[in-house]
């Protein structure tokens, strides 16, 4: 910034010159401190997955892309068969390691475009974005598998119930009847009719007008 002054009739232009680098790495920090909070926010501290307030935020999302007609998408509900009998009998450290594990064996098993949150205390969700129901079941079945080889190689005895709810059709979503709470709803009670046919399955159920 130039400054004029006159000194005895004589002008002069004063530069101030201010160094913006220590600004800069300020504004930076900051920066990285928040998108670290917001990471924090959205991050399930004990598995490291989407906790239940990005899996909502992530499931708006999706019905947004399907109401467009941009692509349709599943979501599964896994519930941890047994968990509790396992947290009873060897202790809530042991627990929370099964937690970890299953969580890390999810996952592996998805696709890179897939979203994986815990939503509860046993209970994960997982959105497969542009996949067919054909697509989820392969996807799903190898999440089925990949928990109960984690579950062998640690005697847990766990295995996991899975409820789809495949999602379509655009009209839907439109109208709505595809909302996060449906969603939810339909593969929620899918889930529950594995767990009551015996555990350790896929089940689906469809979203109706």
């Amino acid at each position: 910034m130039l400054s004029h002054v006159t000194v005895k009739q004589e002008s002069f232009a004063i530069a101030f010159i201010r160094d913006a680098t220590q600004n800069r790495e300020t504004e930076e920090k900051i920066r990285r401190q928040l998108e670290l909070e917001r990471k924090q926010a959205l991050t399930d501290f004990l598995t490291g997955v989407g906790n239940r307030r990005a899996f909502y935020q992530e499931l708006a999302s999706d019905i947004e892309a399907l109401k467009e007609g941009h692509h349709s998408f599943s979501v599964a509900l896994i519930d941890l068969d047994n968990f509790k009998r396992l947290n009873d009998s060897r202790g809530h450290d042991q627990g929370d390691r099964a937690l970890q594990s299953i969580a890390n064996a999810l996952c592996a098993a998805v696709r890179g475009t897939d979203f994986v949150a815990r939503i509860g205390g046993d209970e994960f969700a997982t959105i497969h974005p542009g996949a067919t129901l054909e697509d989820s079941r392969v996807i799903l079945e190898r999440v089925r598998s990949e928990a109960l080889k984690v579950s062998a190689e640690h005697d847990w005895k766990l295995s996991v119930s899975i409820g789809i709810c495949h999602c379509a059709d655009p009209q839907l979503a439109e109208t709505g009847v595809c909302t996060v709470e449906s969603i939810l709803r339909v593969a929620d009670s899918a889930m529950y009719q594995g767990k009551r046919a015996g555990k350790n399955q896929i089940t689906v159920e469809q979203l109706t007008h």
